[in-house]
């Protein structure tokens, strides 16, 4: 009777592991200075950073850019933005029905705007937010979604939390013109405020599976009489 080992043989495979979300964390970044806050003429590329009030994204029918800086966002290394938008406190009535592009500064640790003016910046694609409600002056009107473009800052290798992040708003080309007037942090000592939600989220593999020997016994037995003999001196017996 023998047994023997045909070797390794390969296990199933395990199961795709899920995602492990782990904590989902809303934070909310708030300017710090008059100067988190700027406005640039397109035609000139003149910047101001004292003015009260933030007009988007035109000031006496000529086109302007705003930008917007936050100097410490609490987002870990790692993490996915679910939600962004930006909270405007209005300040003054504006008019027509804008159409307004948002885009984020493409770095890791964005610039004050007294170091670069917003026309000068290294963009993310564009979210187009289409304004067709009337701001009464005092209400809180929030921007679209931008998770999608935050995103691409939050993943650059040299991103860590509490770096600075940009937005420039400028006018979309398919704008018919308008306007909307938002408080500046020099005109209400808060300015925009960007309201965040993210997520952490790992895989935990699971352990590796050995390898599992077969094995198998089976019995051979003889066939004829002369498959065995015995030998005594000389002489031979089958």
């Amino acid at each position: 009777r023998i047994s023997y080992s045909t070797g390794e043989t390969m296990p199933p495979l395990p199961p795709t592991p899920e995602p492990v979300i782990g904590a989902v964390v809303d934070v909310t970044s708030r300017l710090t200075s008059g100067t988190d806050d700027c406005e640039e003429m397109v035609e000139s590329g003149e910047v101001s950073i004292v003015s009260t009030d933030l007009e988007i994204t035109e000031d006496k029918g000529k086109q302007q850019l705003v930008g917007i800086r936050w100097s410490s966002v609490d987002i870990p290394q790692g993490a996915v933005v679910t939600k962004a938008v930006i909270d405007f406190a209005c300040d003054e009535a504006g008019s027509g029905q804008p159409v307004i592009d948002i885009a984020f500064d493409l770095i890791e640790n964005s610039a004050t705007w007294l170091e670069s003016k917003p026309s000068i910046r290294s963009l993310t694609s564009p979210i187009s937010w289409s304004i067709t409600e009337s701001w009464v002056p005092g209400n809180v009107y929030s921007s679209p979604n931008i998770a999608w473009e935050m995103n691409k800052v939050i993943s650059l290798g040299g991103w860590a939390s509490g770096n600075a992040i940009s937005v420039v708003l400028s006018q979309s080309p398919i704008s018919t013109g308008g306007k909307r007037v938002a408080e500046s942090h020099n005109g209400n000592g808060v300015g925009p405020v960007l309201r965040i939600t993210y997520a952490t989220s790992s895989v935990t593999p699971p352990p590796p599976v050995p390898p599992t020997p077969s094995s198998e016994s089976l019995e051979v037995r003889l066939t004829s009489d002369v498959d065995d003999c015995e030998e005594r001196g000389d002489e031979f017996l089958a």
